[in-house]
């Protein structure tokens, strides 16, 4: 069981980097390219690595062993970590929304033509970050066994890998 939580413990800090560096790669590039959309998208990623430190510290906590204090262990951490990265999720969605209406009102120079190739490395990478992380969720990978994985912390911060590459199919601006 040790294995397991040490293997999501290591997928947790790989996107937690790899958000990092698309945070700089996207904020640039949006910046430098006039696109709205890779700006958000680069405040969007911040909001990954977030989740990423509570799935980090969520799978810490649910991995100690029982305590006095905590005599059947500490896996509700987990499930946790799966709320508070859900609640994050919900919060921006809804700030980006309104953020979205208000700016249909306003005329925008259209982006260069590079930031659509920025967006579809960024959908890339992303999508091998949700395939690493579900091989991983569904290969015994679970610190909670009777729990599926996908219910668990583990799975709301691999679904949200792929959840921002299909809004990013319908957006360059």
């Amino acid at each position: 069981m040790k294995k397991a939580t040490n293997r999501a413990i290591r997928w947790a800090q790989a996107g937690l980097l790899t958000n990092a560096l698309l945070v700089v790669v996207k904020f640039f590039a949006g910046i430098i390219g006039h696109s709205n959309a890779l700006i958000a998208d680069a405040v969007e990623s911040s909001a990954d690595i977030f989740s990423s430190l509570i799935v980090w510290m969520g799978l810490s906590i649910a991995a100690r062993p029982a305590d006095e204090d905590h005599p059947y262990g500490h896996g509700k951490a987990e499930p946790l970590a799966a709320a508070v990265v859900s609640l994050m999720l919900l919060v921006a969605a809804t700030g980006i929304s309104i953020i979205a209406i208000r700016d249909i009102r306003t005329p925008h120079h259209l982006p260069a033509p590079f930031t659509l190739f920025v967006a579809a490395g960024v959908i890339i990478v992303k999508e091998i970050l949700y395939q690493g992380s579900w091989q991983h969720c569904h290969h015994g990978g679970c610190v909670a066994p009777p729990l599926r994985c996908d219910q668990l912390a583990r799975g709301v911060h691999r679904d949200q890998h792929r959840a921002p590459g299909r809004s990013r199919l319908g957006s360059r601006r």
